[in-house]
């Protein structure tokens, strides 16, 4: 598998986590290998989180992405959404108060490469909190 081959779609699902999602964005927007794209997926928050996914739309046009919601519908349905417009070969999934340490989508890419067959990767998380 050649780098170009893995065309990553990440979807951060978030709900009112204005405060949270500019680390989970940037997170995904300095990985050591690049995104496909990613997808904000936004479950009619009122915290002001779409005007901040506009505007990251309109600083990087074609790779970040709004998926809105009308009205709350939940994750599992928020993140349905945002799955159901993928364009990559592969999806990872960020909750919007989470983030990717820099070099996920690499170690993913590299695991992939060495296990051509198989079609899951998936990593280890730890946990951080305000204290």
């Amino acid at each position: 598998m050649k780098e170009c081959d893995f065309r990553a779609s990440i979807i951060i699902t978030s709900f009112n986590h204005r405060g949270y999602l500019i680390e989970a964005i940037e997170s995904v927007l300095s990985q050591t290998l690049a995104p496909h794209e990613i997808l904000v997926a936004d479950d009619a928050s009122s915290d002001g989180s779409r005007e901040l996914i506009r505007s990251y739309e309109k600083k990087y046009p074609g790779l970040v992405k709004g998926v809105f919601q009308g009205k709350n519908v939940g994750i599992p349905k928020n993140r349905n959404a945002a799955l159901r417009v993928v364009t990559g070969n592969y999806v990872g999934i960020l909750d919007g108060d989470d983030l990717f340490l820099s070099h996920k989508l690499e170690r993913q890419f590299q695991a992939l490469k060495e296990h051509p067959d198989a079609s899951v990767v998936y990593s280890n998380f730890g946990i951080v909190d305000s204290d």
